[in-house]
């Protein structure tokens, strides 16, 4: 039973985590990132304006980790507990983001790269604890051996808030080990 629980945590928290990356990709794409940020981001977007769709895609972003934290505060199993923690990382810097949108594009990227790099490692630490919790067991039960790929929603050609189309960006190779040495 906990082996089937915490599958569905961490393809849960796995998936949570890809809707995240895609909504920071949203807001890196935005073509009014600039007018949502710094101190033109604290007067009034005019809607339908480029900066009333990035100040868009910065509030699906947080809403998205809110979505994350409410799935991960039902789960349970061996999983579930680590799972909420790792989010949490996530949502406190996601929170700080706002503090970052008010000093600028430039910060607000920097910030949204850190976001970013917290996301990839937190859905690659649940996964690598249930392959660590489950491991023996995943071969007498196959079906949970292999934890699915989250779906990104951003191949191909996606049409982001305030018209235009962009290409989805590749995911980049991470040398995780570099990179946690560059954040220390």
């Amino acid at each position: 039973k906990d082996l089937a629980t915490d599958y569905t945590t961490t393809t849960a928290t796995t998936q949570g985590m890809q809707d995240v990356l895609d909504s920071i990709t949203d807001v890196k794409n935005s073509p009014g990132l600039a007018g949502a940020t710094g101190i033109s981001g604290m007067v009034y977007s005019f809607p339908g304006s480029q900066a009333a769709a990035a100040e868009t895609n910065l509030a699906n972003l947080k809403g998205k980790v809110t979505s994350l934290g409410q799935t991960l505060a039902n789960a349970s199993g061996k999983i579930g507990p680590m799972a909420v923690q790792e989010w949490t990382i996530v949502r406190d810097m996601v929170a700080a983001l706002d503090k970052a949108v008010s000093k600028g594009e430039t910060i607000t990227r920097e910030e949204l790269t850190k976001i970013e790099f917290a996301a990839k490692n937190v859905a690659k630490r649940v996964q690598d604890k249930f392959e660590g919790q489950y491991g023996d067991e995943l071969s007498n039960y196959p079906q949970f051996a292999t934890v699915p790929e989250p779906k990104s929603r951003l191949s191909g050609k996606i049409k982001p808030a305030g018209g235009g189309s962009v290409t989805a960006p590749k995911t980049p190779t991470v040398n995780i080990d570099a990179l946690l040495k560059k954040y220390e």
